[in-house]
C-alpha cells in the first residue's frame, strides 16, 4: 500500500493470490485509497485482467495529489523566499522532494536544516521558481511561448534539474523570424535537439540564411558548414523538401557558397586598395622627406636625389608585394 501511495501503482507481487488482493482492498477502503480499492476490485472481478490494465484503466491521481502539496503550510518542512525587484514572496515546499530533485536545493536546504522549518532564500523570477518547483513535484510543465521556455532552461540549468532543460527544449515554437534567437540561445546552453531544429527552419529558407550570414559566421565558425550538411542528407532538409526539389536544393547548395567566395574576394580587394593607398601616401611623405634632406644638408643636384626617391619608391612597392 505505502508503495502505491509513492508512485500510484501497483506491482503483480501484490496482489499475486485472491487473498492478497482482498486484504489490500480493505485496507485501501480503510485508508481512503479510492483508486487502490478500485483496482484491486477489478482484478478480483475480472480474471482476465492483469495488473498493468488495471492500473491503466483507472485514471491516476499522482500529478494531481503531488501538485496540491505545493504551497501546503501545513505539511510543508521547507519555507523558500523568492526575492524578485525588492519584493520578497514564500513558497512552501517540501525537503525530501526538492533535495532529491535538484542538487543546488539539497545543497541551500541541507545547510538551513535545523529545528522546525527550514528557510531558503533565493533571487529570481517568483514565477520562474514555482514552475521549476511545480516541474519537481509532478513532472508538469506549463510555459505558454518562448520566453517563458527561455527562463524555465535558464533556471533549471542553474538549479540541476536536467530533465526539465531536456523536455522544455522539445517545446520551443522555431520559425524563420526567430531561428537566429533561437540558435544563439542553444548555443550559449548546448541544446542539441534546439540547434537542430532551428538549422532545420533556416535550411528550408536560403534568403534568410544569406540575411543573417555574417550573424551566423560570428556565432559558430561550424554552423554553416552544419547547414551546408544537412541539405546535403537525404534525412536532414529532404525529409522536409519534396525529392522533386532536391536538384534545386542543391543549386541553392553552389549559389551560398559562392556567395561567401564573393564576400571573401570583396574583403581581400577592399584590404588589397587599403594597403596600395597606405602605402602610397607613406612612400609620398619619405621622398618629400628625402628630397628636401638631400638637396638642402648634402646639396645634391635634383637629378641625383629624383634617382634616390625613385629608388626608395620600388623598394617599398617590392617590399609590399
Amino acid at each position: 500500500m505505502i508503495h502505491f501511495i509513492y508512485t500510484d501503482t501497483l506491482k503483480a507481487n501484490h496482489v499475486n493470490t485472491p487473498r492478497a488482493t482482498r486484504t489490500l482492498m480493505v485496507a485501501a477502503k480503510s485508508y481512503g485509497l479510492d483508486r487502490l480499492a478500485q483496482i484491486c476490485h477489478d482484478i478480483l472481478t475480472n480474471e482476465k485482467i492483469d495488473v498493468r490494465d488495471a492500473n491503466e484503466a483507472s485514471a491516476s491521481t499522482l500529478v494531481t495529489d503531488f501538485a496540491k502539496m505545493i504551497n501546503d503550510p501545513d505539511t510543508a518542512d521547507v519555507r523558500i523566499l523568492i526575492s524578485s525587484e525588492n519584493v520578497t514572496k514564500i513558497v512552501y515546499g517540501h525537503r525530501y522532494v526538492l533535495m532529491r530533485r535538484s542538487p543546488i536545493l539539497f545543497g541551500l536546504i541541507h545547510s538551513s536544516v535545523g529545528g522546525g522549518l527550514a528557510t531558503v532564500h533565493i533571487a529570481g523570477s517568483y514565477e520562474g521558481i514555482l514552475r521549476l518547483i511545480l516541474f519537481v513535484y509532478t513532472g508538469m510543465l506549463t510555459a505558454e511561448h518562448n520566453e517563458q521556455l527561455m527562463e524555465d532552461v535558464e533556471i533549471a540549468r542553474a538549479y540541476g534539474v536536467l530533465d526539465m532543460v531536456h523536455r522544455c527544449e522539445c517545446l520551443f515554437n522555431v520559425s524563420i523570424e526567430n531561428s537566429f534567437e533561437l540558435l544563439e540561445f542553444s548555443l550559449r546552453y548546448g541544446l542539441q535537439r534546439l540547434k537542430q531544429a532551428t538549422l532545420l527552419e533556416l535550411a528550408k529558407d536560403r534568403q534568410a540564411i544569406s540575411e543573417i550570414m555574417a550573424k551566423l559566421v560570428s556565432l559558430d565558425s561550424g554552423i554553416l558548414s552544419e547547414l551546408f550538411d544537412l541539405i546535403k542528407e537525404d534525412q536532414g532538409v529532404f525529409a522536409i523538401i519534396p525529392r522533386e526539389r532536391v536538384v534545386a536544393a542543391h543549386d541553392y547548395m553552389d549559389q551560398t557558397r559562392r556567395m561567401i567566395l564573393d564576400h571573401r574576394e570583396k574583403y581581400l580587394r577592399d584590404d588589397i586598395i587599403k594597403g596600395i593607398t597606405f602605402s602610397t601616401v607613406i612612400g609620398l611623405t619619405v621622398t618629400v622627406i628625402c628630397s628636401v634632406a638631400f638637396i638642402r644638408i648634402f646639396q645634391l643636384g635634383h637629378s641625383f636625389v629624383v634617382g634616390i626617391n625613385l629608388a626608395i619608391l620600388l623598394l617599398m612597392f617590392f617590399h609590399f608585394l
